[in-house]
């Protein structure tokens, strides 16, 4: 009975990361940067409310980038900024033995500062289409037109260094 209950709760911890945080393939966070039909679009709260509602829910501890489910290994793999035995062990206590650490250069607090400024950003810069954040590469991806992306991977990389990754997008943004 014991082990149908661990299966279950490993079952229904892999069925929330795939649908609701986020995997190797899948940007979490997403937001549409453009305004709506009407020209406006929803003020963000303050950092302190959107930290509550998209950083302090996860419970992220300070030193953890995030945590995705790779679908190479068929684990959970949290990303870990100081990586030290000890640390691994303490998370190894909490998480089980059945998981991933990998190395991380930022918390998933630090990237989240980052993407609220680029959302800041994105009200009056109607050039930002999209954004959100990759777990698995441990970065915020922001999404400009083509004739932009030369302009804001130099800004964001003199602002950000790696913590951004500026890419191309084309038409109209379908993120939610």
């Amino acid at each position: 009975m014991k082990r149908l209950t661990k299966y279950v709760a490993v079952l229904a911890v892999l069925v929330l990361m795939i649908t609701g945080v986020s995997s190797s393939v899948i940007v979490s966070n997403e937001r549409d940067l453009s305004p709506d039909f009407s020209g406006k679009q929803a003020p963000l709260p303050s950092w302190d409310d959107y930290y509550i509602q998209n950083v302090q829910s996860f419970g992220y501890p300070d030193d953890i980038g995030g945590v995705f489910y790779d679908n190479e290994t068929y684990k959970l793999c949290y990303l870990v900024v100081d990586r030290t035995p000890d640390r691994i062990k303490e998370l190894q206590k909490r998480y089980g033995e059945n998981v991933e650490f990998a190395p991380c250069k930022y918390s998933y607090t630090e990237l989240m500062k980052v993407y609220y400024e680029i959302l800041r950003q994105g009200e009056s810069d109607n050039n930002l289409r999209s954004g959100g954040t990759d777990i698995a590469m441990n970065r915020i991806v922001v999404g400009v037109y083509e004739n932009q992306l030369a302009y804001y991977r130099a800004e964001f990389a003199k602002r950000y260094g790696d913590k951004v990754f500026v890419e191309m997008v084309t038409g109209i943004p379908t993120l939610v």
